[in-house]
């Protein structure tokens, strides 16, 4: 009986355990996507290692499908009738605040670089994703030289006051760290840079757009390659107000459906 006993603490703690451990996580995520499971461990249990790829899995999804995708991933989990997934869904429509930012002279930049463009490309890309994901900013892709951010307003039209007020937040910040970056001033401190642009003279820039208005969220693509974005002319209204900071020197430019939104504080400086 003792043997029993021993058998079955060993058999409840080594897998009853994490197996429920492991469907408590895949329930969880269905309620909610972006759920983070960062403080996993690593084992030297079969099944507890398994939990641990799942966590990791979890976390490849989150970045793999950005906000854009929770649904698509709350759905597939929650569904248990088959090991179909079910990506084409329908598309829903939203107000949204959309940011689009361009490395500027990023052409001649890569061929002054070569295979440290990655580098350089990566840190830029830390400095704006955390610069808006810290003004609850949502990065939804990365084209090499640009990146698109949105800011969805989860609670309607009283939310948007605070989605616009940070988006230009993240700007604003984003603009002060790039300059100031010295892994980017060391990254671009290179013989062939000095060549191209002047001794000294190179700085990395970047141009913002900044736009409100609506969009359809949802799945593009097929189940051979999907990615999750936003479809409206509204969204690319945010690339051209980017294009156009370089006629007119500045950094940041935005239309004036999103000034209008700013909060007075924000309109003043």
């Amino acid at each position: 009986f003792l043997s029993f006993v021993m058998y079955s603490q060993d058999v409840t703690s080594l897998v009853v355990r994490p197996i429920e451990a492991m469907i408590n996580v895949v329930h969880k995520l269905a309620e909610n996507p972006t759920l983070s499971f960062k403080n996993e461990t690593k084992s030297r249990y079969e099944v507890e290692a398994v939990r641990v790829a799942l966590a990791k899995i979890v976390g490849l999804m989150q970045l793999g499908f950005g906000g854009a995708g929770h649904e698509i991933i709350a759905a597939n989990l929650a569904n248990a009738d088959g090991q179909e997934l079910d990506l084409m869904r329908m598309g829903k429509k939203m107000d949204c605040a959309y940011g689009f930012c361009d490395i500027r002279q990023f052409t001649d930049t890569v061929e002054c670089l070569q295979d440290q463009v990655m580098l350089f490309t990566n840190s830029v890309g830390e400095i704006v994703h955390q610069a808006c994901h810290d003004n609850r900013g949502e990065p939804n892709k990365n084209i090499g030289d640009a990146f698109l951010i949105v800011w969805r307003s989860p609670k309607g039209p009283q939310d948007y006051r605070k989605v616009v007020d940070g988006a230009l937040t993240a700007f604003r910040r984003c603009v002060r760290e790039i300059a100031s970056s010295q892994t980017l001033q060391l990254v671009t401190n290179v013989e062939a840079i000095h060549k191209k642009f002047g001794r000294n003279k190179y700085r990395t820039k970047l141009g913002f757009g900044l736009h409100f208005g609506w969009s359809v969220e949802g799945p593009v693509g097929s189940p051979t390659k999907i990615d999750c974005s936003y479809l409206s002319p509204e969204v690319k209204i945010s690339d051209r107000l980017e294009a156009a900071t370089k006629v007119y020197s500045c950094n940041i430019l935005m239309s004036g459906q999103f000034y209008d939104l700013l909060s007075d504080h924000m309109k003043v400086g």
